[in-house]
Order: C-alpha cells, then structure tokens, then sequence
C-alpha cells in the first residue's frame, strides 16, 4: 500500500513537466529583467557624466562666448520719407517735363516715373487728353494739370521729305486769370470760364450746361453738384444779386417737362401732377410738404426755381 502512494499516473507525469518548464522559464525571464535594468542605469549615469563634462568643457572657454558677444549688432538703416515737393502749377509740355517739374506740378512720384517711363519708350503726347490714359492718373490730377498744358509740335518731314524744324503748338494753354479776378457765373461763356484757374474745356461747358438745365445758378456752392470739379476753383466766382433765375411753373407740363429739371425727378413730378389732378393748383411751395416724396433740402432748394 505504501509504495502505491508513490506511484505517478500519466497525466500527473505530465503536469509535473508542465510546472517545471514554466518554472525554468520564469527563472530566465527573472535573470534576464535584473541584467538589463542593471545596464540601463550604468548607460543613464554614463549618459549624464557626458553632459556635466560638456557643461564643464563650455565654461572652460569662455573667450569664445565673449567672441559672439562682441560681434557688432545688426544696424538698422533709418529710411526717412522724403519731404514734399512745393506745389507750384505753371504751364508744362509732358514732352519735355522732367521728374523734378512734374513733382511740383503735384504729380505723385509713380504717375511722374510712368509718364517719363512712356516717353523713353517713345511714346509722345500729341493731345492733352493723351496724359490721361498714363497709368495712375486719376480724373482729379488730370483735371488740375490740363489747363496748364501746353504741347509743341515735334519736327517733322514734309511730303518733299524736308524737315519742318519750325516748331509750332499743337495745344496751347489758355491764358488764365490774375489772381484776385472775380467771374460772375450766370453771365461767363465757356472762353471766360477757360481762363479760370483749374477750368478746362470740359469743366466750361458743364458748367454752362448746368446752368442751362438749372435754370441760373442762385449760389456758387452748386458748383459742386459738378462731378469732379476742382474745389479750389469756386474761389474765383459769384452770383450776383441782381440775376434773376428761370423758374419753372408747378402747375403746366406734364411729368416729361418737370423732370427737366435738375432738382425733381420722375417720382416727384408724378406726385406733382396728382396732386394736381386730385385737389387743383399748386398755391404755394408749403404744398410740397405734404407729398411724402419730398424732403425738406429737396423743397429748400427747389424753391428759387418754382412759380405758381
């Protein structure tokens, strides 16, 4: 019975080698964890031994720090704008202008660069309104600058193949005002008006166009009703007194006759005509009041120009 005791079935023979393999494996595995730990930490401790010594070895050359320390700093370059060219308008060929007269001309710097960039390219300008067409050049620089152009007309070759060397304007600037000269606006043509600083052929004839359609002009602030006109040349007018405007009746013509008219447009007139239509004749200017298409500046300033 004792020696039965003893005695290993074959399944128990099995799970004995099972636990030992798994044993033998767990004490590799074991061996193998502590070895390597050991040899990370000695590669970590080498590791910053290299540091310190490289922090060691920078502090025992500090002439070189001292090198970069006294390199020069980067100088900043100070670009100071350049001042202002003095304005002076005076009469100028675009032909011949150098950059330093159409600078005081009140040419910005870049429409100067490109009219003196299309003439080394050849180009020339014959008419005034050839200046317009340069990059840059706004209505209000051109308008400024043309009453003063004056263009000669370059040499040129004859049908007998001659040489003209007469050389004859082409554009003249119109000879302008003295300073102080007072225009009445109601009574000046389009030659007077030319000859008013900053007043070329275009803006003579708006202004008389204008004040056809008006009717006569009752203040010289509606000069600026004029797209583009140049400001500073509403110093040189007035509106006399004793002119006396065209004033248009409320109370005849249809829609078509009252949007002639500057000051009233289509809806207003309409509203014009049925009010008519619906209570009578218009008796008064307070009458517009009452139509909702009217404002109270539109009523202020058709005023002058109303009968009843």
């Amino acid at each position: 019975m004792k020696n039965k005791f003893f005695l290993l079935t074959k399944a128990d023979r099995r799970v004995l080698v099972f636990l030992s393999a798994a044993l033998c494996v767990a004490t590799v595995v074991l061996v193998y964890c502590t070895f390597h730990r050991a040899g990370q930490d000695e590669k970590a401790s080498l590791t910053t031994e290299e540091i310190k010594s490289f922090i060691a070895s920078l502090n025992e050359r500090p002439h070189e720090s001292r090198k970069w320390a006294e390199r020069p700093a980067y100088e900043r370059k100070e670009y100071v704008r350049n001042e202002p060219v003095a304005l002076n308008l005076h009469t100028f060929d675009p032909n011949t202008a150098d950059s330093i007269e159409l600078l005081q001309l009140g040419f910005p710097k870049y429409v100067a660069h490109n009219i003196l960039a299309y003439r080394r390219k050849g180009g020339m300008f014959r008419t005034p309104e050839k200046l317009s067409a340069v990059y840059g050049m706004t209505p209000e620089l051109f308008n400024r600058a043309k009453p003063y152009i004056s263009i000669a007309l370059q040499p040129s070759a004859d049908r007998t193949g001659r040489k003209d060397t007469a050389s004859k304007p082409l554009y003249v600037a119109q000879p302008k005002l003295a300073k102080g000269t007072i225009v009445d606006l109601n009574a000046a043509d389009t030659t007077l008006l030319k000859k008013v600083p900053g007043i070329g052929s275009g803006y003579a004839k708006a202004i008389v166009r204008y004040r056809e359609q008006l009717g006569g002009f009752v203040s010289v602030s509606q000069l600026n009703e004029i797209k583009s006109i140049p400001s500073d040349a509403l110093a040189w007018f007035e509106v006399k007194p004793s002119h006396s405007v065209k004033k248009i009746d409320v109370n005849s013509g249809g829609v078509e006759k009252l949007t002639r008219h500057p000051y009233i447009n289509f809806y207003q007139a309409k509203a014009i005509v049925e009010y008519r239509r619906k209570r009578g004749d218009i008796k008064s200017v307070r009458q517009l009041g009452f139509m909702e298409q009217f404002s109270e500046a539109d009523i202020k300033r058709l005023e002058p120009y109303l009968k009843f």
